[in-house]
């Protein structure tokens, strides 16, 4: 019976662990995804990794779901490449979240070029076993 309930309690702590890593690596797949439509300009494939819910806000102002694709659409935001210098992902159940230590060069229309501070933070939900970004945070708005 020990052996038996050792068994168990091995099988459940590394089916945990497993599955923890299997939605850290499907959220930083999600993210690689994202910034490359970002720096592309490809609202179709944003768009499939945003949450009905999404919201963003940074420091030129906040959009919703259907104001940030058009965004990336209209070619309105230019991103240079994201030059991660640290990246954590933090996974609890189905919520998830990823604070990375970046500086992110945009050109914006009607918000003057800056660089962004040195931390962006994203924030996941799980629906139907599938992530998506439903927050996103660059700026000095993030630490407020």
């Amino acid at each position: 019976m020990k052996h038996l309930f050792f068994a168990l309690a091995i099988t459940f702590t590394s089916s945990i662990f497993l599955f923890g890593q299997t939605d850290e690596k499907e959220v930083k797949q999600i993210m690689e995804k994202y910034q490359a439509a970002l720096k592309n300009n490809d609202s179709a494939v944003a768009e499939s990794l945003l949450a009905d819910n999404f919201y963003f806000v940074s420091d030129c102002g906040n959009q919703n779901k259907k104001q940030r694709l058009e965004s990336i659409r209209s070619g309105s935001v230019n991103y240079e490449p994201y030059k991660a210098e640290d990246q954590k992902i933090y996974v609890a159940g189905t919520m998830s979240s990823i604070i990375i230590k970046t500086t992110i060069t945009n050109k914006i229309k009607g918000c003057e070029k800056y660089h962004m501070p040195d931390v962006a933070y994203f924030t996941f939900t799980k629906v139907a076993d599938h992530w998506q970004i439903f927050r996103e945070c660059m700026g000095r708005n993030c630490t407020r």
